[in-house]
């Protein structure tokens, strides 16, 4: 008996060893598996990085062929300062919230598509979150909050994503159900009379079809086929809500005009053969223009089929944003047939931001995902001017002992303006700039002398003056006075087109002209540095 029972102990004891051993076993291989997975994931999120990095370089190498690209990283040891600067201001929270949103609204895209677009919304930023007197994005996000479950309902009974109409409606609102815009659209999803008919027109043809089907249904399923047609028959429906309502505009119904607007998307998204990034883009630019965005994109004809070029090309919005002819129609520098806009062909061409609509609606999903404290901090952060805003934590040259510094890390130039008069301080970048704008008037108008002429920069006196503009004491921004300049018109053509290209931050008063240059972009100018 008591030899049993020892043997039964030692069969115990050796059941638990091996136990603790497997699970050992078990927990170090799960440890093994999830350092390996971070690994992979990170490895991943780097070369799609790197990617992003190299194809950007690559295309400014196509954009500007006679700059000597090789020297520049020799030449000037801190060239990539403000690139650098520029993708380490943003959070890795920023990031992945609208990487989310992204992913939500475009699951057509590729992992580095999407890294594309964050890029764009992040570029934007200042837009979404400033606050103007037609725009308050927490009153906004706080209205579609309000009407979210009757834009899921609609959305369900259209079979359209719900993400799509919300991430519309929380940009569209203007933080009111009656809100009209100077182009005649109202309401939450801000809807043209135009759309209206079209999703009116859409939802008939479904309510002739549910009635034609009851014509041949039993009594009992006939009689839920009516009703439902009576559902869809939306210009009797909406009559009905919009008396009630004591209004005489449907499109300030919020049931109504949420009804319509997913209607509408739901529309687009099929035109587009479900490309839900070309349908939002569509919603504001409209169809035609989107249509000829495409065929410029694609070379196609106008008697060819729209989309069997959309599905052969695979086309999407992010593609057309980085064509350089499309993207010069897109920002309004091009008129929709793809000439240079001029004072008589000036209403051919998109404007009120039509290129980053796209950006701004992901951005404001991104935001309706965010907590109200961090999207009101953020909203803080942009009451600032636009320039300050993106530039707010470069380095400011405020005293002497700083600027002589910078000059001698490298991160400043000394140049001479205006005709040797004066000294100035700039960042290489800057100085790349200026020589490039010269450049480009000098090239309109060879062997003819001119000097654009400057007022504030960042010097010795202007840092000893104590109140200079925060931009310019950090050395990327300058003020033109263009009074007496010779080409003036021709200046303001050549800011004007690089403020289009967002290679610049631009303020014009009368003939002052305050330039501040964009940090992302700042790497492509210092060729022109000599």
């Amino acid at each position: 008996m008591f030899s049993q029972q020892l043997r039964v102990r030692r069969l115990l004891l050796t059941l638990s060893k091996v136990l603790k051993l497997n699970l050992f076993r078990i927990v170090f291989t799960c440890l093994v598996y999830v350092i390996i997975f971070c690994g992979i994931a990170f490895s991943q999120s780097v070369s799609s990085f790197k990617k992003w990095e190299e194809d950007r370089w690559n295309n400014f190498k196509k954009e500007y062929p006679d700059v000597a690209i090789k020297s520049i990283k020799n030449s000037f040891p801190s060239s990539s300062a403000l690139l650098n600067y520029y993708f380490k201001k943003y959070t890795s929270n920023d990031r992945k919230l609208l990487r989310m949103a992204a992913e939500e609204l475009f699951p057509h895209y590729t992992s580095s598509e999407i890294a594309d677009v964050v890029h764009e919304c992040l570029a934007y930023r200042h837009l979404v979150y400033s606050e103007t007197r037609w725009h308050k994005l927490e009153k906004n996000l706080e209205t579609a909050r309000h009407y979210e479950n009757l834009i899921q309902k609609y959305s369900d009974i259209y079979g359209l994503p719900w993400q799509i109409p919300l991430a519309v409606i929380s940009w569209e609102n203007s933080g009111s159900h009656d809100a009209e815009s100077y182009a005649a659209c109202g309401g939450l999803g801000q809807m043209s009379w135009g759309a209206v008919e079209r999703s009116h027109s859409y939802a008939m043809e479904i309510s002739r079809q549910k009635k034609a089907q009851a014509q041949i249904s039993s009594p009992e399923a006939a009689t839920v086929l009516y009703s439902e047609a009576e559902f869809y028959n939306l210009d009797a429906k909406h009559k009905l809500m919009t008396k009630k309502a004591g209004l005489k505009d449907e499109r300030m119904v919020p049931e109504c005009n949420i009804e319509d607007s997913v209607i509408y998307l739901k529309i687009l998204l099929d035109y587009f053969d479900g490309r839900s990034d070309l349908a939002i883009s569509a919603y504001h630019n409209g169809v035609a223009n989107n249509d000829d965005l495409v065929r410029a994109y694609t070379g196609a004809q106008r008697y060819d089929g729209l989309l069997e070029q959309i599905r052969k090309n695979d086309v999407k919005y992010i593609d057309l944003w980085q064509h350089p002819k499309v993207k010069n129609m897109m920002n309004g520098w091009f008129t929709m047939d793809g000439v240079l806009v001029n004072p008589l062909n000036a209403a051919n061409a998109l404007g009120d931001e039509s290129d980053i609509y796209p950006w701004k609606i992901v951005s404001s999903f991104a935001a309706y995902n965010e907590s109200e404290e961090s999207v009101l901090e953020k909203i803080d952060q942009a009451r600032v001017p636009l320039a300050e805003f993106e530039c707010r934590d470069l380095e400011l040259y405020d005293t002497i002992a700083k600027l002589q510094r910078g000059k001698n890390e490298g991160k400043l130039f000394k140049v001479s303006l205006n005709s040797g008069r004066n000294t100035a301080y700039m960042t290489p970048e800057l100085y790349g700039f200026i020589k490039k704008l010269a450049k480009d008037i000098s090239a309109l108008h060879p062997n003819k002398a001119f000097e654009i002429p400057f007022k504030d920069f960042l010097s010795s006196e202007y840092v000893a003056g104590g109140a200079g503009k925060r931009t310019h004491l950090q050395g990327v921004a300058i003020t033109i006075d263009a009074k007496h300049m010779k080409f003036e018109k021709d200046l303001r053509n050549r800011l004007w087109y690089y403020y289009l290209h967002d290679r610049l931050y631009y303020k014009r008063n009368g003939h002052f002209y305050d330039i501040c240059l964009n940090p992302r972009y700042g790497l492509e100018f210092l060729g022109y540095v000599k």
